[in-house]
């Protein structure tokens, strides 16, 4: 992985995935009418976990998780399967680990791990899918406090 080389079309199609899962995860949290508040990350943003919980969220999660899921599962696992069925089972399995069982916070999961392998499968730059999982937490965070 070249971490010096940042394509300006990449950065853009990162941020693009970022902002399109955002905003399909909240209609489709809205239209099943469930609550997008999470009391535990807004009580940790409030304390003074706040920055281990910023930089947990905005920087260690998406490069750990992205590692795992596109640059391990994706790249390496799935590689020999037709691209949707790897950018699919990718997202399935990243919506189901997050720990939701089989509802709505499911099927938002469902949509950024969709988000994260569709960009890496496009941009075959890990950068660009830990940028737009940090994107996307970041959107989360904000909406949060706000």
């Amino acid at each position: 992985m070249n971490l010096l080389h940042w394509s300006v079309k990449n950065v853009g199609i990162a941020i693009l995935g970022a902002l399109i899962s955002q905003i399909i995860q909240y209609i489709v949290s809205y239209m099943a009418q469930q609550n997008t508040s999470d009391p535990d990350i807004l009580k940790a943003l409030y304390s003074n976990l706040a920055l281990i919980t910023l930089i947990t969220l905005l920087v260690l999660s998406p490069i750990l998780e992205e590692f795992l899921f596109q640059g391990i599962l994706q790249a390496e696992i799935l590689e020999n399967l037709p691209p949707i069925f790897s950018v699919v089972l990718t997202a399935a399995i990243f919506a189901i680990i997050h720990g939701f069982g089989f509802n709505v916070g499911t099927l938002a999961l469902f949509v950024s791990g969709l988000a994260y392998a569709i960009v890496f499968w496009y941009t075959k730059d890990l950068k660009m899918t830990i940028l737009c999982h940090g994107l996307s937490n970041l959107i989360v965070v904000v909406l949060l406090i706000l």
